[in-house]
Order: C-alpha cells, then structure tokens, then sequence
C-alpha cells in the first residue's frame, strides 16, 4: 500500500509559497508547514485532488552508501 509521495524541494521558500497558494484554492492540508525533532528538514503535507497524500520536503540530509555518520539516537 502506498502511503505517500515525497517531492524534494530546492528551495525552503517552495514550502511557504506551496501552504500560500493552496489554502485560499481550498487545498486540504495535511500537516505543516513543520521541521521534525529528528532532523532539519521542513516537510509540508496536503492532499491532492483523488485524496492522496502529497509532501513537499526540503533539507533532507544525504547519506553516502560507505562512510557515513553514527546513527543517531532519539528520546
């Protein structure tokens, strides 16, 4: 089951203007805009016009297949 689709963003301004644009069209926004505790991202959610699950997210971090960082651990 597909639960959502994730659209990277290049800009965190694309977030603003995405919640700007879509609340006056009646667009049902799901969560956000918002950052996560576990990261710095932005992510913003909002349903697309049969109902699925949309987000637009910026800042992911990159993680390369060898050397990367320790995991993290979160309360």
């Amino acid at each position: 089951m597909l639960h959502h689709l994730n659209f990277i963003v290049t800009d965190i301004d694309d977030i603003g203007r995405a919640n700007v644009r879509m609340k006056p069209e009646g667009v049902p926004i799901v969560c956000g805009p918002g950052r996560p505790s576990q990261s710095e991202s932005m992510f913003f959610y909002f349903l697309d016009p049969d109902g699925m699950t949309l987000e637009y997210r910026f800042g992911m971090e990159e993680l390369p297949e060898t050397g990367a960082r320790p995991p993290r651990m979160f309360a």
